[in-house]
């Protein structure tokens, strides 16, 4: 096993942090067109948006909810009170849910998407006539539910799984737990890292025969490698 890749393993076994170093960006494209009195519109729309559960579809008042707006007005599926100014040019409109870079949309949470079934309700004004609820609502399927892996990204550990062991093909690799220890090539590692074995380090060079101790700093090793001194 060439040293790096023997090394990068034992600083994952010895990692006791994880913690996230990106995130997914938190925001739903949708695109739709609208049309007045049977004309595609043109100019500035005023558009109101809420994700709400399905019982709000079925106008089960008693149950229907509001899990998010874009204003953050929460009701029994009610409309938002502030608009969100989107260009739509021949009825065609795109704008992304939860884009805070826009007057009046605020962010989505990822508890949002721990309902079953959700759905988007829009609410269109062309400046003119008034608002009105656009229909049908639309459900909310595959990729705003990928917010859940943010959830699994955030996950940050303060210590090591509780493991008792772990084994790979008997004796490939083995992970003594309760002793701190890790084995390669034997079930009875009898130090920290244990290698029993030839291995290669590089094209180059490879080590094979008697026993090899890897000293650290301080005194301290690394542990012990039944074969011998390397070779070039």
């Amino acid at each position: 096993m060439p040293l790096f890749f023997l090394f990068a393993f034992i600083l994952v076994l010895s990692q006791r942090e994880v913690s996230a170093q990106s995130s997914i960006p938190l925001m739903i494209p949708h695109s739709g067109t609208v049309s007045v009195g049977g004309t595609l519109f043109n100019g500035n729309g005023l558009f109101k948006f809420a994700i709400v559960n399905k019982d709000c579809t079925q106008n089960i008042a008693a149950t229907c909810a509001t899990l998010w707006s874009n204003d953050n007005t929460l009701g029994a599926g009610v409309e938002p009170a502030a608009a969100v100014t989107i260009p739509v040019t021949n009825g065609a409109f795109t704008v992304k849910l939860g884009d805070t870079g826009l007057t009046n949309m605020l962010d989505i949470p990822t508890t949002v998407f721990n309902n079953a079934e959700t759905y988007l309700r829009i609410w269109f004004n062309d400046g003119a006539t008034g608002s009105q609820q656009l229909s049908p609502d639309r459900q909310l399927v595959s990729v705003p539910y990928a917010y859940q892996a943010e959830v699994a990204n955030s996950v940050t550990a303060t210590a090591a799984p509780n493991l008792a062991g772990l084994s790979v093909d008997t004796s490939t690799l083995v992970v003594d737990a309760p002793n701190d220890r890790v084995g390669i090539g034997t079930t009875t590692p009898g130090e920290k890292l244990t290698v029993v074995g030839s291995g290669n380090t590089s094209a180059t060079s490879a080590f094979s025969a008697r026993k090899l101790s890897i000293p650290l700093s301080k005194g301290r090793r690394l542990g012990h490698i039944h074969g011998g001194l390397p070779s070039y």
